[in-house]
């Protein structure tokens, strides 16, 4: 059809909800945390993670710190130590999370996270920032 409109692809999701680990004692781990992906774009969606490393005086993290690959991250449910590490470099996950036809958007999946703290780490209250970025799968 000569005169039928162009529709731009859109990588976009949203996040249920942040995470709050809560407190956790030196040499043990959290309970498991799920946040929901919602697909809230017009393609099937991957998505890159990356973080920063958590501290007690987040952002500038002159103070105790926790190193982000103590986050462990699965699309299913896990024991930690079997999650993979989250990291300081974008890590690609296929997440092959489809396009939705309706709205809002019915297209769903979880990850599903846990943190754990080294038997000498300092207590403290630790924050810092998790990424997830949509990914366009076809590329």
């Amino acid at each position: 059809v000569a005169d039928a409109p162009d529709v731009n692809s859109l990588a976009a999701l949203s996040v249920s909800n942040g995470l709050s680990y809560g407190l956790i004692i030196p040499g043990d781990n959290s309970s498991e945390i799920t946040t929901t992906v919602t697909n809230a774009g017009n393609v099937v969606l991957d998505t890159e993670l990356v973080g920063d490393n958590m501290c007690v005086d987040y952002p500038t993290c002159a103070g105790y710190t926790i190193g982000v690959g103590y986050q462990e991250f699965s699309m299913s449910t896990f024991t930690y130590g079997t999650g993979t590490d989250l990291t300081t470099l974008n890590n690609r996950i296929e997440f092959n999370l489809s396009k939705s036809t309706v709205y809002p958007s019915d297209s769903l999946k979880d990850f599903y996270w846990r943190l754990g703290l080294p038997a000498l780490q300092d207590y403290g209250d630790y924050t810092g920032k998790n990424y997830m970025y949509a990914v366009n799968d076809n590329i």
